[in-house]
């Protein structure tokens, strides 16, 4: 399995579910529909930045409450060297409809995980993955490239945005939780959300 590889025997410590559901084998895909309590994406100043950005399917340029969205991944690629998972998340808000797409790349001779971000793909994060006490996933980029003509450039640390993502269960809801925080340190939070929602 691809999670266990990369996370190690701390795979093992997460929530049941959570290990249930990121042992895909290759060309099975999750699908999930839930709700995004709160979506928030700032400063407002950059909003006309983020529209553009959104053409490219790499962010979502609105905040908003109770956001009605469906996720999905399928592992489209494995073998001894490498692994790839495409996702496809779609938000509906009241007047448009945004889709987020990521590629993730496992190297697994390196053990560098890239998340790719945006069709095409404008910028990449390097991921590094922990389990929380409590069985949760926790994901956090380490590092970013920039995506140009197909390279990777690597963006110097004091103006690489930062990612952090929990993933939990819920056992009284039976809901799977995502929260999600971007950091920028000189334009501080750049977007967050968090949210629930249940396997298809």
């Amino acid at each position: 399995m691809v999670y266990e590889t990369i996370i190690g025997p701390d795979f093992y410590k997460l929530h049941p579910m959570l290990k249930e559901r990121y042992s895909l084998q290759l060309g099975e895909t999750f699908k999930s529909q839930g709700v995004m309590e709160v979506m928030e994406t700032k400063p407002s100043a950059f909003k006309p930045i983020y529209r553009i950005l959104s053409k490219f399917k790499f962010i979502v340029p609105e905040s908003g409450k109770n956001i009605e969205f469906d996720m999905q991944y399928t592992l489209t690629h494995v073998d001894e060297k490498m692994a790839i998972y495409k996702w496809v998340r779609k938000f509906y808000f009241p007047n448009e409809t945004y889709e987020f797409h990521t590629r993730m790349v496992v190297d697994f001779e390196t053990g560098i995980v890239k998340d790719y971000m945006g069709a095409p793909s404008v910028v990449n994060s390097h991921l590094q993955f922990d389990v929380t006490k409590d069985g949760e996933l926790m994901t956090r980029s380490t590092a970013v490239d920039a995506v140009i003509a197909k390279q990777d450039i690597p963006t110097p640390t004091m103006i690489a945005p930062k990612a952090l993502v929990l993933e939990g269960y819920d056992e009284q809801s039976q809901h799977y939780t995502i929260h999600l925080s971007i950091y920028h340190p000189l334009l501080g939070t750049m977007m967050s959300y968090a949210g629930k929602f249940r396997a298809l």
